[in-house]
């Protein structure tokens, strides 16, 4: 699932799997990254542990990806 949502004028997107969701306000330096089925009520962000880069890596990829899609398709892009 992809989701966008705003706080105020801070914009915010996110990436979810079964397994974990990845959120950037802003860029990837305000990254949260939730492994869903340990901690499904998201209270422990894991984006800055190292342990994780490599996942916050692909899902950050996937975000980008995800959202240049969604940006060609919406109205008025060419």
């Amino acid at each position: 699932a992809y989701t966008v949502v705003s706080r105020g004028s801070q914009f915010g997107r996110s990436i979810r799997t079964e397994k974990w969701r990845y959120a950037e306000w802003g860029d990837r330096r305000h990254a949260e990254l939730y492994d869903l089925q340990i901690d499904p009520r998201e209270l422990y962000n894991l984006a800055g542990h190292s342990q994780y880069a490599h996942v916050v890596r692909m899902l950050g990829e996937k975000l980008a990806a995800r959202t240049r899609f969604a940006t060609a398709q919406a109205p008025g892009a060419e």
